[in-house]
């Protein structure tokens, strides 16, 4: 389909133009992700880590550390991560070849054939691109432009994300464990003198950097006051999650947590199907998606 064969709007449709095989990568990713999620909620249910409180600063420090901190299979959910990630690349590269064969048309260079992503001010990558598929359509190209995000030298930071950790998942394993940013719930027997705990101005302050190893001894938080706690007898626990780094080549590292990471990319690639695919998908087919 060239551009001057018809001045409507490109659609695509799903079993028709183009095969659902995109969307069933998508599924996929979608079905490990669940996974991933039920696998953490489950370990946390078996064996949270158990934090022991010491009392510092002359009574007015509370300082909870790692006290037994099961090993979690980061290497098991690493693997779900991987194969979420490379289904959603396989979806992205997927509909890239097809678009680029609508109609008998063929790229110049078939094992060169890839969903866009590129670098930042990388203009050369995208002309080459652009050059391998010299019969896609004007207005199918820009889509493949906008989806890309290749605006002013700005490359879309969500598909170098996805490159990376598929990269990274071809090697070795991504993950890191932190605790929860909330801390947990503090469950712990403290004496506070006396004193009421909801009229002190307590303040909690985290004390392990995110991605560092939960090792016994480890402090975790810390709860300082303007009065003395006097004793504390028992434990209290908190979960866990495994963290993900999503800085690009070159930056410094920046972890965020490995589930809503993913969730955001499968939304975000799914987004972007429909807008290579612009016009046919309606709300109900893409609630189910």
């Amino acid at each position: 389909m060239d551009a001057s064969s018809s001045s409507r709007p490109l659609v695509l449709r799903r079993g028709h133009e183009v095969t659902p095989w995109p969307w069933v990568k998508l599924r996929l990713a979608r079905a490990e992700i669940e996974a991933l999620t039920s696998l953490i909620d489950v370990w946390n249910l078996e064996h949270p880590t158990k934090l022991s409180g010491v009392i510092e600063d002359e009574g007015r420090r509370l300082v909870f550390a790692v006290s037994e901190t099961p090993c979690p299979p980061l290497m098991q959910w690493s693997a779900h991560l991987g194969m979420a990630v490379s289904s959603m690349r396989a979806a992205l590269d997927s509909i890239a070849w097809q678009a680029a064969h609508l109609n008998g048309t063929a790229p110049l260079k078939p094992k060169r054939l890839y969903f866009p992503a590129l670098d930042s001010g990388d203009t050369r990558a995208w002309e080459e691109w652009d050059s391998n598929v010299p019969n896609m359509s004007d207005e199918l190209r820009a889509r493949f432009h906008a989806a890309a995000n290749i605006v002013n030298g700005i490359a879309n930071p969500a598909l170098k994300v996805l490159s990376e950790l598929n990269n990274i998942d071809k090697h070795r394993s991504s993950l890191v464990l932190t605790p929860l940013s909330d801390g947990g719930s503090l469950r712990a027997n403290v004496d506070l003198g006396g004193q009421r705990s909801e009229s002190a101005s307590m303040q909690i302050h985290p004390l392990l950097a995110l991605g560092s190893p939960m090792e016994v001894g480890t402090p975790v938080f810390a709860f300082e006051w303007e009065h003395v706690f006097e004793s504390v007898e028992t434990s209290t626990e908190i979960e866990t999650a495994p963290w993900v780094n999503i800085a690009l080549d070159g930056e410094p590292e920046s972890l965020a947590p490995v589930i809503p990471v993913l969730w955001g990319l499968h939304s975000h690639f799914h987004a972007v199907l429909e807008l290579i695919c612009e016009g046919w998908i309606s709300g109900d087919q893409r609630e189910n998606e």
